[in-house]
Parts: structure tokens; sequence; C-alpha cells
């Protein structure tokens, strides 16, 4: 399954990049950097074959020329799978502690985060932490194992994610009678 993502360019990084140059060679190398990046490749789609978007905040952007918008597809495992690296990057930095193998790490993700069945015992149980720029992470962590737990990750306020970490089962090995 393919989500799809939009978003309008020009993006304003790349105008700052080109500010940051101290020698007008330096200005002209980015400035040519800058023009074959915003150059829409091939996976890069015009908005007119593309219809909507199934996540909310994505898709067409009023007030912006039709023409400008581009969209692109991202695989929904590429997601989850930067959902379980956040899931893993976060309890590394806070606990300095590796989620093993023998955890499954699972990602779910949510219109309206407030309707997800757990964001209460989140907002109740967990910790808000703000890490960097465009980051929010609540977790609440089981004091069992210290692992195990409910993640909620925001990006940029438009990309909402949940998450769990739980232990997988130890298959027993059965025995001959």
């Amino acid at each position: 399954m393919e989500l799809l993502l939009l978003s309008s360019v020009p993006s304003p990084q790349l105008g700052f990049l080109l500010l940051c140059c101290s020698n007008t060679s330096g200005r002209q190398i980015r400035k040519t950097k800058r023009t074959i990046i915003m150059i829409p490749p091939a996976y890069v789609l015009s908005i007119y074959n593309l219809f909507a978007s199934i996540f909310p905040g994505y898709g067409f952007h009023p007030g912006i020329d039709s023409a400008e918008q581009r969209g692109v597809l991202v695989a929904e495992d590429d997601i989850k799978a930067f959902g379980k690296k956040l899931i893993r990057g976060t309890t590394w930095v806070l606990d300095k502690k590796y989620i093993e193998p023998d955890y499954l790490i699972d990602i779910y993700f949510a219109r309206d985060p407030v309707s997800f069945p757990f964001y209460e015992s989140l907002a109740r149980f967990g910790k808000s932490y703000s890490l960097g720029p465009g980051l929010m992470v609540v977790r609440a962590i089981a004091e069992e194992d210290g692992l195990s737990g409910f993640y909620y990750m925001e990006i940029w306020r438009k990309l909402f994610m949940y998450g769990s970490v739980t232990r997988r089962k130890m298959q027993q090995e059965s025995v001959p009678v």
C-alpha cells in the first residue's frame, strides 16, 4: 500500500543554503544545485495526477498555485520503519537502553491524535519530550522491564503516529510425550 504525502515547492531551507556562501562562486554552485533539486524527478508527480492524501494535513494546499504543488508517494513500510527508528532512538537517548530483537515494535497512524484509544492513558501517565525542532514524543513505560510501553510521536504537528513496544513471547519447545 502506498501513502501519499504532498508538499509545496520551493523549500525555504534551500534558499537559506544559498545565502550561507562566503564567496560568489560558492553562491553560483549552490544556486545551480538548488535549480537541479527544484526540478521534479520522476517519482514526484504533478498534482493533476493525484487525488488526495490519506494523511490529514497533507494534500491540496489552498492559496498555492496547483501547477506548483507536487506529491511524493511513500511506502507505508518506510514510514513505519521511520516510526520504529524514532522509538529506538528515543529510548536510547533518554534511557541509554537498546531495544533488543526479542521486543516487538508496532506503529499505528491516527487521523486525529485525540481519537486514538491510548491517548488519555498517555496524557495521564506519560511524560512529554521535545526532541529537537519538529519532534514531540509522549511515552509511558512499564516499570517492570523499563522498555515496554506506549509512544505518541508528532512530527511538525502534521504527522501523528502511535507506537507500542512489547516483549515477544518465547516459543516453547514441544516436549514429546
